[in-house]
């Protein structure tokens, strides 16, 4: 997939938590911004959230293997101890901020149309409660368009993601 559609962008954020993160008060942002600074990044708010809209798919398929490679022995995700002092908004969002980054929910024939060709989905798996859905936009949307999720360990869906169906 790297070779053929690599050179597509990919969006590493819902748009319910982007829309939410950018209308912040101004106090919640400043407050990030310090933690950010103090966990050493150099980035400003709106800037890694503006990152995570358009972002390189052959650079995030770099960043799984890295992080696969690096993270053999971790066993859970936990954030820095001096967020246990920080207000549970601070604590959620920074749940968003420092977890590894995570491809959710994305259409395959969107970010890769060269492979849905290639594609056959085994038996197994073939079948879920949606086929028999009585919508038939709901039936061809499951049949035709597959969906790619793709993360290291610990990456999750944001907490204001919910599937559609």
């Amino acid at each position: 997939m790297k070779e053929l559609c690599g050179h597509r962008n990919v969006s590493l954020i819902s748009n319910a938590t982007y829309t939410m993160l950018m209308a912040l008060p101004e106090e919640i942002v400043s407050i990030t911004e310090w933690f950010l600074l103090l966990l050493g990044s150099s980035s400003r708010l709106n800037e890694e959230l503006s990152r995570r809209v358009r972002y390189p798919l052959s650079q995030y398929i770099d960043d799984v293997e890295l992080q696969k490679a690096e993270r053999q022995q971790q066993r859970g995700f936990q954030l820095p101890y001096i967020f246990r002092f920080a207000p549970t908004e601070i604590r959620l969002l920074f749940d968003v901020l420092l977890r590894p980054l995570y491809l959710h929910d994305v259409s395959l024939a969107q970010i890769c149309p060269e492979i849905m060709a290639d594609i056959q989905l085994p038996t197994f798996l073939s079948l879920n409660r949606l086929h028999f859905s009585p919508d038939p936009g709901i039936q061809f949307e499951v049949q035709q368009n597959p969906f790619i999720f793709l993360g290291p360990r610990n990456s999750m869906s944001y907490p204001l993601h919910q599937n559609i169906f």
